[in-house]
């Protein structure tokens, strides 16, 4: 259950509370508005400090029952009497004897100032926690009960992608113009037309984007993009404006050396 932070007027013990009380009577317990306090105001329990002389003890109730007239009797929750001023703040069932009249506050606590977040801390968060602004980290998750950020996410979905063209000799499957998007049909090692809504050409597949134009069987020249690996792509990022790495002339046949000329285009934008 929640915790709230409560500005509560001061009040005082309508009857004495000896060392083994299990509840505490006070003239009153009011907010600042003189409203009467519940036990929702402070959530799931809340704490007094009663002090008298030089006699001071912190109790955690975990009820708060009002008369008609106003007087208010708290229960003391299990061990809350006499709580420790720093960390656990352990309590026990016994603590100290004050007389009426004495002085109750509902202040800053220490146990209840350490039910909210410090950003120094390491902290456990039991209840659900809504961001209006997504979380920031510059680290990837490595264990099985992390959270992923976005980078890491994409690099495991769509895999790496190269913006490094990459200009390859290849055979082509069909009819091909210049500038086609393609796909390498593993079963007989041709590239193809390639269509983004059938996953079959585009999943886990090598794409392209062809460098010549020719008929079905002929050589053609593709510049690869990526190699997809892990889900169906609907859309290729635009290639950047760099210098494609050409077939070396003196590696190819004549024939080869005519239908591929050194000074290649420059490959444009496209989309599916």
């Amino acid at each position: 259950m929640a915790q709230y932070i409560v500005k509560a007027l001061k009040t005082y013990l309508k009857v004495p509370l000896t060392t083994t009380a299990t509840s505490v009577v006070l003239r009153k317990l009011q907010d600042s508005k003189e409203n009467n306090l519940t036990l929702a105001n402070f959530g799931a329990w809340g704490v007094i400090v009663i002090k008298q002389g030089d006699t001071i003890e912190m109790i955690k109730f975990s009820a708060i029952s009002t008369a008609v007239d106003g007087t208010a009797t708290l229960t003391v929750a299990s061990s809350g009497r006499n709580l420790n001023p720093t960390t656990p703040y352990a309590g026990s069932s016994t603590g100290n004897a004050f007389s009426s009249g004495a002085e109750v506050i509902v202040t800053n606590d220490p146990l209840t100032v350490s039910q909210f977040g410090n950003l120094n801390n390491a902290q456990t968060w039991a209840a659900l926690q809504t961001f209006t602004l997504a979380p920031i980290s510059s680290a990837d998750a490595s264990a099985a009960n992390e959270l992923v950020r976005k980078s890491q996410l994409d690099a495991a979905v769509i895999g790496t992608l190269t913006l490094t063209p990459i200009v390859v000799p290849a055979t082509g499957g069909a009819v091909l113009t210049v500038d086609q998007f393609v796909y390498l049909d593993v079963a007989d090692g041709e590239w193809k037309p390639a269509d983004a809504d059938t996953a079959a050409q585009v999943e886990n597949s090598m794409l392209g984007i062809t460098r010549g134009a020719g008929t079905e069987e002929l050589l053609q020249a593709v510049l690869r993009l990526v190699e997809h690996t892990k889900r169906q792509v609907r859309s290729l990022l635009p290639i950047r404006n760099t210098t494609l790495q050409t077939l070396r002339a003196d590696s190819l046949r004549p024939q080869e050396q005519r239908r591929y000329p050194l000074d290649m285009p420059t490959p444009q934008r496209s989309s599916i």
